[in-house]
């Protein structure tokens, strides 16, 4: 019967060494703080502050590159449409001036040279009280009128061609309207060259855009 017992104590005794083992809790793990960074510390802040403005340019610059790609785009199209509108009207890219028309006499002479300039594609002849009193008399008592129609287009073009035409057209017309008879008067007309100035300036294109009237006797 001992004999029976002491093994069955035995194993008992090591199971029950087995179980406490078993249900001893692991060690609490050890955290090592050398690695650990204060939040509130001044260099963390100034980083984070630091970080923040460096998205804001960020965000800035990719508005500004979206601003200026808006606006490459609106002067190219700008571009465009005004090359266009030029080669539709088939006239000459010249900024408009702001120019009255005025009229030179030049004398004495044998022939008689009128010469009245045009604002920029204006074809009215408009008379004032210097060429109503100098060419008037001397067309009427001349034996010949020729009236040349000019623009300051660089290059033949159809559109600059019927400027010339009118410009002569309204010359005549109104010498005729004076008194002055038609068989006697000539017209010719041209819509580029035959150049009074340098016609790569404003000022020397609104000496360009003319009508000569000449008078002979």
């Amino acid at each position: 019967m001992k004999k029976i017992l002491i093994p069955s104590l035995m194993a008992s005794a090591i199971a029950s060494v087995m179980l406490s083992g078993c249900m001893t809790p692991p060690p609490a793990p050890t955290v090592d703080g050398t690695k650990r960074e204060t939040v509130n510390a001044p260099e963390s802040v100034e980083s984070l502050a630091m970080r923040s403005q460096l998205a804001e340019a960020k965000q800035r610059l990719r508005l500004l590159e979206t601003e200026v790609k808006d606006l490459k785009q609106s002067y190219e199209a700008s571009v465009v449409a005004y090359q266009e509108a030029k080669e539709a009207s088939g006239t000459q890219a010249v900024k408009p001036v702001n120019q009255k028309a005025k009229t030179v006499y030049v004398s004495p002479t044998p022939q008689k040279l009128f010469v009245v300039n045009y604002p920029f594609n204006r074809t009215e002849f408009r008379p004032n009280r210097e060429l109503h009193n100098n060419l008037i008399p001397s067309a009427l008592e001349s034996d010949k009128v020729e009236i040349r129609g000019f623009t300051d287009s660089p290059k033949h073009d159809p559109a600059n061609q019927k400027v010339a035409m009118l410009r002569a057209n309204g010359a005549k017309a109104f010498l005729v309207s004076k008194g002055v008879p038609s068989e006697k008067i000539t017209i010719s007309f041209q819509s580029h060259g035959s150049f009074i100035a340098d016609s790569t300036t404003v000022e020397g294109r609104a000496q360009n855009r003319r009508v000569e009237i000449e008078v002979m006797d």
